[in-house]
């Protein structure tokens, strides 16, 4: 069925001489035009892109990069035969069903709805985190084309969890709108403080279900290839650094790197940006610790007297890779069990246990009540 969907890749165009054993090309398994679809089984991560012309110079650069992800299956499934959002949310969903990880790489922002919506098939509430230079939201006005985020937002049948928006600058965003989402106590993050805190914003990403960059939010001086390129923004290197946290989060069921304008690129620099940043969240991937908190085992349990507001916060620390977790101290419905425990870091931690109570807190508790 998914040949229905996707276009396979022409792996005799891309490269010109045999993969080496030591490439990251070498290990993955193709859609090819010569061998059709592989066999999945075992597969854990999709790379799909939304069409060839942005998705293939950013495939020349991936696949020629170390590998280093021992036997972690990894699947290239070609591009999608039509740039329609209703098309695409069939292959989407499809590889979901199967429990493949879907990764979406090209140029149209607005396949991040597609994903979305296929997501939304089998996990009724999803948490939304969205990288971008702005907050791509337009409350009062619906139909606004810039405004990607507004069907997953705002729509009547689909709205989200959660949503937490990383990296966008005040400059570019309306006063209204900020006020907005702020008033529905989203994780927000400015451009300035992510960069200056970058560890701060793991907890955020850790919460995700779907995770994703407009390619727009890196600055202009390491990355060109987009409609409007920026001077300020985040380096590449800390964009890698978001893929990877991305990768290592056991909840994530969905990626995507959009916005890349591949006539706007200078000797394929930007397309390289892309591969780093896919490289990195793969690394992230395999090094999974799969201690995603379904319950409190392997956790160690440490409780917080808040003094000053005569209250008790209950915190979780995992024994395998010694991030931390919140608990919601409120009942909650049954479905919206497996948002209670919300990620956090141990500057949360001590803050709490300097009496304040922390941000992250504050807002979860609002979004249940």
């Amino acid at each position: 069925m998914l040949n229905h969907w996707l276009k396979p890749v022409a792996l005799h165009e891309l490269f010109s001489g045999d993969l080496e054993s030591d490439d990251l090309g070498y290990h993955v398994l193709f859609h090819d035009q010569q061998t059709g679809l592989p066999d999945l089984t075992g597969v854990k991560i999709a790379i799909i892109g939304t069409d060839g012309a942005s998705a293939d110079p950013i495939r020349k650069q991936l696949y020629k990069l170390s590998h280093h992800f021992g036997d972690l299956k990894i699947v290239d499934l070609g591009n999608l035969r039509k740039t329609n959002l209703d098309f695409s949310i069939g292959a989407l969903s499809e590889i979901r069903a199967i429990g493949i990880l879907p990764i979406i790489i090209g140029q149209d922002i607005r396949f991040s709805q597609a994903l979305y919506r296929a997501l939304k098939m089998n996990f009724p509430n999803i948490n939304l985190v969205c990288v971008d230079e702005s907050v791509p939201l337009e409350p009062d006005r619906l139909e606004q084309p810039k405004a990607y985020l507004n069907p997953m937002a705002l729509g009547a049948d689909s709205k989200i969890f959660q949503l937490g928006l990383i990296g966008f600058q005040k400059h570019f965003t309306p006063a209204r709108v900020l006020q907005f989402v702020e008033n529905q106590n989203y994780d927000i993050m400015r451009l300035g403080e992510a960069r200056a805190k970058l560890a701060e914003v793991e907890p955020i990403i850790r919460n995700a279900d779907l995770m994703g960059l407009n390619l727009g939010v890196i600055r202009s001086a390491d990355f060109v290839a987009v409609d409007h390129p920026s001077p300020s923004g985040f380096a590449a290197e800390e964009t890698c650094k978001l893929a990877h946290y991305a990768g290592m989060s056991d909840k994530l069921k969905g990626f995507y790197l959009l916005g890349y304008q591949v006539d706007k690129d200078l000797n394929q620099q930007s397309a390289f940006v892309v591969a780093e940043m896919l490289w990195y969240f793969l690394e992230g991937y395999y090094h999974r610790k799969g201690d995603y908190p379904v319950s409190t085992e392997g956790l160690n349990e440490y409780i917080v007297e808040l003094k000053r507001y005569d209250y008790q916060l209950t915190f979780w620390k995992s024994k395998l890779s010694g991030r931390w977790w919140i608990q919601v101290p409120v009942k909650v419905k049954k479905r919206d069990q497996r948002h209670r425990l919300i990620p956090c870091s141990f500057q949360d931690y001590k803050m709490a246990t300097q009496d304040e109570l922390p941000d992250r807190l504050i807002k979860a508790f609002k979004r249940f009540v």
